[in-house]
């Protein structure tokens, strides 16, 4: 018998769920079939701090450093971690989200802080440290992402990584994100990608496709009461 027969015939035997097993992956991205892994679910607090990093460099980006395009690929960013979130800590979306931020915060390494450290461009203290906060705050959500990746990777079978530098945090801290901000982002989520909400992405049939929202057995944000927060 093969470890991933074995693997899944003792899953089963604990009563978990066909969809929680499944073997589905597209190249190196695992196509999440029904909920996020227990793991997974207990590090909210941490993606909604990530997000909610990612929010606060869009405004940051605008006000103190003029920088339009660092914005608009910040925003783009931190939309698909909330669809992400909005789809019960999905590992196909992290892992997307994971990988547009590591690829994005090379791109701000290049283009913003190299020139400025070769002298090709000038900028005072306050606006070199608010151009290197783009990069670290993309990485810290490669880091987590990957994090996550190798969760998903464990619990379904598979060999993780032994590179995982966001695993010690994750296992030491909590941030304690404000119940406040953690309904602020499902209000956002649901305004955004909520097929029966006016001007919804999602809205008139036009959905994001595979593990989309609107499939009530699967998803929804109401399944999660009680899980955790």
């Amino acid at each position: 018998m093969s470890d991933a027969v074995e693997w899944a015939t003792m899953k089963a035997s604990q009563g978990i769920i066909s969809g929680e097993i499944n073997q589905h992956w597209l190249f190196c991205i695992p196509i999440q079939v029904g909920p996020a892994t227990e793991h997974a679910r207990n590090l909210r607090h941490w993606f909604a701090l990530i997000i909610l990093l990612q929010a606060a460099e869009i405004v940051g980006q605008l006000v103190l450093n003029m920088a339009l395009l660092t914005a608009l690929w910040m925003a783009v960013t931190a939309l698909i971690g909330l669809y992400a979130w909005y789809q019960d800590m999905n590992i196909t979306y992290i892992c997307l989200w994971g990988i547009v931020s590591v690829g994005l915060g090379v791109m701000a390494i290049i283009s913003d802080l190299i020139p400025v450290i070769t002298g090709v461009l000038t900028f005072d203290i306050f606006g070199l440290l608010v151009m290197i906060s783009v990069p670290l705050v993309y990485f810290l959500a490669g880091a987590f992402a990957w994090h996550l990746y190798n969760d998903y990777r464990e619990d379904h079978g598979k060999k993780a990584a032994q590179f995982d530098p966001f695993k010690q945090y994750a296992a030491k801290y909590d941030p304690k994100v404000p119940g406040d901000m953690d309904r602020a982002l499902d209000e956002a989520a649901g305004r955004l990608f909520d097929s029966h909400s006016p001007g919804a992405f999602g809205a008139k049939g036009y959905g994001f496709g595979y593990g989309a929202a609107s499939e009530p057995e699967l998803f929804g944000r109401a399944r999660r009461e009680g899980i955790c927060c």
